[in-house]
């Protein structure tokens, strides 16, 4: 299993699969021998983004360019880094 680790700030935080699992039609759910799609850090950055984008918190009337998309990728991070932290508590 792939299972990264983070450093956010002076601590290092477990990254793990999103999805740690696969299913085969003969053995049912089983752990993935390789890593393979995201990790949970690109897991609650995508939510996060998806909760800014269509929460209206950009339209604000001002033009969505590179570097606003830039800005807004670096706050889902923030806030995935956020809950990489507290999960780990």
């Amino acid at each position: 299993m792939n299972e990264e680790t983070v450093k956010l700030g002076s601590a290092a935080i477990q990254n793990p699969n999103a999805f740690p699992m696969t299913w085969h039609p003969d053995f049912g759910w089983s752990p993935r021998e390789t890593p393979e799609g995201m990790t949970l850090r690109d897991y609650f950055a995508a939510k996060a983004l998806t909760g800014l984008m269509g929460g209206g918190w950009q339209n604000d009337g001002n033009p969505f360019n590179e570097d606003r998309a830039n800005r807004t990728a670096k706050i889902a991070f923030a806030f995935a880094d956020a809950m990489l932290k507290e999960r780990a508590k």
